[in-house]
């Protein structure tokens, strides 16, 4: 099936963009545009999540995406803006891809280095939290076998706290 008229939708559909048709590179599509919600026809269709997206996040219904710009694995923020078409639209297409750059997928490496940083960064945390909750009862001792009492010893406390000193 490599016709849009092939569609069961396609009576219904109001989609700019078909996985179906043939020149879709051509096509445009604007976020304020239905979506194709034919199910064996998008499955597995990354970009047809992005115009979902794209479509609850622009900030403006008056610019337009290309298929291009749509397969290209990027954030999509709140206000994300297409590209307009009184212009020339290869311009404007590769002006908008070189501010969107794809996202860099992370090395092993990388992913375990940021989840020991996170532990350290929550076991630091429990730890500020349950020595203040010492220095409001009274008084704490500190590995040192200092007594740390009321609020003018904060700071100190954060220190032992956190250096672990």
């Amino acid at each position: 099936m490599k016709n849009p008229i092939d569609c069961p939708t396609f009576r219904t559909c109001n989609a700019m963009l078909c996985p179906l048709d043939d020149e879709i590179e051509y096509r445009y599509w604007y976020p304020g545009e239905s979506i194709c919600s034919y199910q064996a026809a998008n499955k597995g269709l990354d970009w047809i999540r992005r115009q979902r997206a794209i479509s609850k996040k622009a900030k403006n219904n008056e610019t337009c995406f290309t298929l291009k710009m749509l397969k290209r694995h990027c954030k999509i923020c709140k206000g994300i803006v297409g590209i307009n078409l009184e212009n020339d639209r290869e311009t404007e297409e590769r002006q908008w891809l070189k501010k969107h750059p794809e996202i860099r997928k992370m090395s092993a490496k990388e992913k375990t280095k940021i989840a020991e940083r996170m532990n350290l960064a929550r076991h630091r945390k429990i730890l500020a939290y349950s020595a203040q909750k010492e220095a409001k009862r009274g008084a704490l001792n500190t590995p040192d076998g200092k007594k740390v009492s009321g609020y003018p010893k904060q700071k100190e406390l954060w220190e032992i706290t956190r250096t672990g000193k």
